[in-house]
C-alpha cells in the first residue's frame, strides 16, 4: 500500500472539512485489484471500486475514507522498512512508476533490457536505491532536467539492467500488473534465446 501511495496513489485529507481519503486511479484493473487486496488487510471497511471514462480511456479506481488510515500512512517512516515490507514497498512503487523495456531482443548486440523508474522526489529515489541494494539488485541513477512530466524541474531515472539483476527483481519484487510481468518474463527469456 505504501509503495502505491508514493507512486500513483494518493492521500488527501482536510481536517477542516473532515475529509480523509486514500486511493488509486489507474488503467490496469489487475493493479487496482492488487491494491484493494492489500488495502483490505489494513482497512477493514467496505471498499467501493469504480470504473470511469476519463481522457479517452478507462480508469479503475478505489478509495478508502478513513482518518486513521490517512494518519497511519502520513506518519509511517518508509525509510526504516524491514524484511517483506521492503519487497512490498518496491513492488507497489515499481507497479506505479516503473516501466520495462525490451527491444531488439533477438539481437544480442542491439538488445535493450531494462526496468526504469522515473521520480521527481530525490528523497524517495534515494530510499528506492537503498532498498534495491539491500535486495542485491544493482541499479544506476541519472538526472534529467526539463522534460517529461516535470518540464520545469528535474527528475531522477533509476535503471536496472543485466540478467542477474532482472532475475532478482522478478523473484524478489515482481509486478502485480500482468502486462509488465509478461514483458519482464519475455526480456529474461530472451537472454537464453540470444546466446
Amino acid at each position: 500500500v505504501l509503495g502505491v501511495v508514493y507512486g500513483d496513489g494518493w492521500v488527501y485529507y482536510s481536517e477542516k472539512h473532515g475529509v480523509y481519503h486514500v486511493g488509486l486511479s489507474v488503467r490496469d484493473l489487475d493493479f487496482r485489484d492488487f491494491f484493494i487486496y492489500n488495502l483490505s488487510k489494513v482497512y477493514r471497511h467496505r471498499l467501493n471500486p469504480t470504473k470511469r471514462n476519463r481522457n479517452g480511456g478507462i480508469y479503475y479506481e478505489v478509495s478508502a475514507n478513513s482518518k486513521e488510515l490517512c494518519n497511519f500512512i502520513n506518519n509511517y517512516n518508509v525509510e526504516n522498512l524491514k524484511g517483506n515490507m521492503i519487497n512490498g514497498f518496491l513492488k507497489g512503487f515499481f507497479d506505479s512508476e516503473g516501466t520495462i523495456c525490451g527491444s531488439n531482443l533477438d539481437n544480442l548486440r542491439c538488445a535493450t533490457r531494462t526496468i526504469s523508474l522515473y521520480q521527481k522526489d530525490k528523497k524517495i529515489t534515494e530510499i528506492v536505491i537503498f532498498y534495491l541494494s539491500i535486495l542485491n539488485i544493482k541499479s544506476t541513477i541519472r538526472i534529467r532536467h526539463g522534460s517529461g512530466f516535470n518540464k520545469n524541474g528535474k527528475y531522477y531515472i533509476i535503471t536496472i539492467s543485466g540478467k542477474d539483476n532482472l532475475i532478482r527483481f522478478k523473484n524478489d519484487i515482481g509486478f502485480s500488473i500482468k502486462r509488465k510481468e509478461d514483458k519482464l518474463n519475455e526480456v529474461i527469456e530472451s537472454y537464453v534465446k540470444t546466446k
